[in-house]
């Protein structure tokens, strides 16, 4: 691998380690998920440093061409990465359906509460109508009772 290449792939290890900071900073990327990513970077770096590295364990391994045991490493990483986040999405999916479930118990919960408001604020109507009829009634007897004494 040439000077510049290893110059291009310590940048881009450097960017994508800032750019991984910086949205674990802002709340945008959970701490395991930046870990993960920052040790991918971090070996990218070391690769980039000693390109020579890969050769030698590439040939450790029996990979007599470099680029593919990076390639495979590459793909391993890249699978345990999309293990992880079907994982996460699983569990988010499954709490998402629980919290489904508590959003509709606690609708049908407000239907029944507003329903029981309604029939006690008819029954309320109904009584004030009542105490207004007791009301006039007991002021004719009192008008009454006063025209009798008066």
């Amino acid at each position: 691998m040439s000077i510049i290449m290893n110059i291009i792939v310590i940048l881009i290890g450097v960017t994508v380690i800032w750019v991984v900071l910086d949205m674990l900073v802002k709340k945008k990327f959970n701490e395991s998920n930046a870990v993960l990513w920052l040790i991918i970077e971090l070996i990218a770096i070391v690769f980039g440093c000693f390109p020579h590295l890969i050769t030698m364990l590439s040939r450790q391994v029996g990979i007599n061409y470099p680029p593919a045991y990076l390639f495979g490493f590459a793909i391993i990483v890249l699978l345990l990465i999309v293990f992880k986040s079907t994982i996460t999405i699983s569990t988010l999916t499954s709490k998402t359906q629980e919290l489904a479930m508590h959003v509709s118990l606690l609708n049908e919960e407000y239907v029944r509460t507003m329903r029981f408001m309604e029939q006690q604020e008819a029954v309320n109507d109904q009584l004030r109508k009542r105490v207004e009829e007791l009301e006039a009634a007991l002021q004719m007897q009192v008008e009454s009772e006063v025209k009798r004494i008066g």
